[in-house]
């Protein structure tokens, strides 16, 4: 009877552990794109993509091309108009047009494009909410597949030891709750 029980509570802590399901369209290589910061900082969004590759990369099995690599190749002469165009439409239709995702997805060599939003509210000179919306977009046809959006209060400025501390506890929110790769869990 005792053993039964045991059983059952290893099956059940077992369950609770699984991943989330996999990615549509089976992907399996994501590209952490710069941030969108608003308002801008440059230096947030980089934390926010340090923070999102450093996750990906420990807690997945993606194929993670890192911030690094992203925004060397997006900021790139032949690079700067074709990400602002996926920025813009990101933005204002929330679907990429096939081309302009294909080209991004085939020169980072990767299925999906990771794009993060990091909003800042301020209450005071170096407080506030501070929010995170992590949306995947499939890179041949520009599909939105997946969105996700954590938010908490801050303290201090970016770089600063408990802002950074925020901003890496709402990466990991989100990125708890993402799709794996298919296949991850098996």
């Amino acid at each position: 009877m005792r053993l039964a029980g045991l059983v059952a509570a290893a099956a059940l802590v077992a369950g609770c552990y699984q991943d989330p399901d996999p990615f549509p369209y089976g992907i399996t290589s994501l590209a952490v794109l710069p941030a969108d910061v608003q308002p801008g900082s440059s230096l947030a969004g980089r934390l926010a993509g340090d923070h999102l590759t450093q996750l990906l990369m420990e807690r997945t099995v993606f194929r993670v091309v890192g911030i690094d690599s992203t925004s060397r190749i997006l900021n790139a002469p032949e690079g700067v108009e074709l990400y602002r165009r996926f920025r813009s439409m990101a933005k204002t239709s929330g679907v990429i047009e096939g081309p302009v995702a294909r080209t991004i997805g085939n020169r980072l060599g990767v299925q999906g494009l990771l794009y993060p939003r990091l909003a800042l509210a301020l209450s005071g000179p170096v407080s506030g909410k501070m929010s995170l919306t992590l949306t995947v977009y499939e890179a041949n046809q520009g599909f939105r597949v997946w969105q996700g959006y954590s938010q908490r209060g801050f303290a201090g400025n970016p770089g600063e030891p408990a802002f950074n501390k925020t901003l890496g506890q709402l990466v990991e929110d989100v990125v708890s709750h993402m799709p794996r790769p298919a296949g991850e869990g098996q």
